[in-house]
């Protein structure tokens, strides 16, 4: 079975994957905003894009990680079990999947992070959730 049929298969049948991951194309802007020191370790971008996705509730339902790279494992991404408590939390619908669905908030996260810095030349959080802040 390929990775992209494996992928689908355990999202279908609602398998909590072990290991998380992203789109290749995120993972090149990530690697370069590590390059670019915005970030010390791939791992501290990932977590900061994740954690940024989910408090602009960002919609996953239809988004699919293209060219999907695993590059964690899912209990070294969240280690606590933060990431799981907050998305089962705030989206329900996610409950029993939620690796999966970290890996596409962090997807979507980088493309947020990285828009941010080629808009602006600098990574200013306050301002890229100014509007998420108040509600």
């Amino acid at each position: 079975m390929t990775e992209i049929n494996k992928e689908i298969t355990e999202e279908v049948i609602g398998v909590n994957i072990k290991n998380v991951g992203i789109s290749e194309k995120m993972h090149q802007k990530l690697e370069q905003l590590v390059d670019d020191g915005y970030f010390s370790k791939l791992q501290d971008g990932y977590r900061l894009a994740a954690s940024i996705a989910i408090l602009k509730r960002m919609d996953i339902s239809d988004h699919k990680l293209v060219k999907r790279k695993n590059i964690y494992d899912a209990a070294g991404v969240d280690e606590n079990e933060s990431f799981k408590k907050t998305i089962s939390q705030i989206f329900p619908e996610h409950k029993g999947n939620e690796n999966n669905a970290l890996e596409k908030f962090a997807d979507l996260g980088i493309k947020i992070i990285y828009d941010e810095i080629i808009d602006n030349d600098e990574l200013d959080i306050k301002s890229l959730l100014k509007d998420d802040l108040n509600d």
